[in-house]
């Protein structure tokens, strides 16, 4: 079959006309207030990458040979590389989290400074990775979930340079998810239960003394399927409202196992 650039060059506008390595967005969660990247003290990440993950081949051996089974998935240390603010606001920020975490700079632990914390949220953050197309929206995102600073580089001074300082923070997390369009805020059926969340709303059932109102609708990053369930806002001031639960992005979702009854797909047309 002959191969013609016109339709290499059909297929590749059909698809976005290519994702661009500079059209990113990066958001940066710190674990509390004290320790959050806003305003001044906002991390301006320069580069960065999309998390990458492992599955390590588990080798069995048997008559000779070694047959490899899928292993543990393992996910690498994930580095970004900061533009440096004149009065590092962004990078007093890390070294308090790291002494959060590790204790004072001079050793010193306490309840406090050096790791101890009745709850993860105190030391672990998050980030939301954006790909941007060329039209200005949003078509892919990442989420790094419970991360925290573990590397924290050198910044280089030279008096033969000119250039804004820069320097790179490695993190260790415990695992990334991904979700496709604009519209996608991190949480995918059966879990989101926000009505931001959702189109084409119906009621279908008035609430009672024992079930809350039930509703058809759609997700507005899918479009095809159909679904029947409840909109989590309307629980909170009800019997069920230690069903629902609120994620660091400000989105409801419902536990359903605490409803008795499940959330129901119905279509996919």
């Amino acid at each position: 079959m002959a191969f013609k650039v016109t339709d290499f060059k059909t297929n590749l506008a059909a698809g976005g006309g290519g994702a661009r390595p500079s059209l990113y967005k990066i958001d940066i969660n710190g674990p509390v207030a004290g320790l959050s990247f806003s305003g001044a003290s906002n991390l301006l990440v320069k580069a960065a990458a999309i998390p990458a993950a492992t599955i390590a081949p588990l080798p069995i051996n048997y008559m000779g040979r070694a047959y490899k089974t899928p292993g543990f998935r393992t996910f690498d240390t994930w580095t970004v590389t900061v533009i440096n603010d004149e009065d590092m606001a962004a990078r007093a920020n890390l070294v308090s989290w790291m002494r959060v975490l590790g204790g004072r700079l001079a050793g010193e632990r306490d309840t406090t400074f050096g790791g101890h914390a009745a709850s993860l949220a105190k030391y672990e953050g998050d980030a939301t990775i954006s790909q941007i197309g060329v039209d200005g929206n949003v078509k892919q995102k990442w989420k790094v979930h419970q991360m925290w600073p573990t590397e924290l580089g050198e910044i280089a001074l030279d008096w033969s340079s000119d250039t804004i300082e820069e320097y790179t923070v490695g993190w260790a997390y415990d695992y990334w998810s991904h979700v496709k369009g604009a519209s996608t805020p991190g949480l995918r059926p059966p879990a989101a239960s926000d009505f931001r969340l959702k189109d084409n709303i119906i009621l279908l059932q008035k609430a009672t003394s024992i079930l809350p109102n039930i509703y058809m609708f759609k997700y507005k990053w899918d479009k095809f399927s159909t679904y029947i369930g409840v909109m989590a806002q309307e629980l909170l001031d009800t019997g069920y409202k230690n069903a629902v639960h609120k994620n660091s992005e400000g989105y409801y979702s419902v536990d359903y196992s605490r409803l008795g009854f499940p959330m129901m797909k119905i279509s996919n047309s």
